[in-house]
């Protein structure tokens, strides 16, 4: 959402943050089906252009007791579908990832380097990806996942 700034906007993209993040949680999410807002406040918010058409609110029942009952309900079934669908996100996820995943199959004696996850080295972009030194394999931990012993 920030690379959609002008570049006026970019140089202090600060001041333009809160409006970016009301944008994100008044969006719909396509993992959960609704938008953050709604998960969060059991409606839809009311946005500007809502005031300009003079566009109302959901009116809620008069009676307090009758309205906590339709909003517990409503928020159960959000909660029940958004559930169902981050699981069948996170499936679909899962299936695409393992389609693309490739495994080396290492060996005792082969020469690996490891990749370098601390912060340490400068900021993201300039972090070294490798740590420097070469280690040799020792062994694989098991024969069903990639997992390879090093020397200490």
């Amino acid at each position: 959402m920030l690379k959609t700034l002008t570049e006026k906007q970019k140089t202090n993209w600060k001041d333009s943050l809160n409006k970016l993040i009301y944008a994100y949680n008044c969006t719909r999410s396509e993992v959960t089906g609704f938008s953050p807002f709604y998960l969060l406040y059991g409606r839809s918010p009311r946005l500007p252009v809502d005031m300009l058409f003079n566009l109302t609110s959901e009116q809620g029942d008069s009676n307090h007791h009758n309205y906590m009952e339709k909003w517990k309900q409503g928020m159960e079934e959000a909660y029940e579908i958004t559930r169902e669908n981050a699981h069948k996100a996170a499936t679909r996820s899962k299936r695409h990832y393992d389609s693309k995943v490739k495994s080396s199959v290492l060996h005792p004696g082969d020469r690996v380097l490891i990749r370098n996850m601390t912060p340490r080295g400068g900021p993201g972009k300039l972090r070294n990806h490798w740590e420097d030194v070469v280690h040799t394999v020792v062994r694989q931990v098991s024969k069903d996942i990639p997992v390879y012993e090093l020397p200490a």
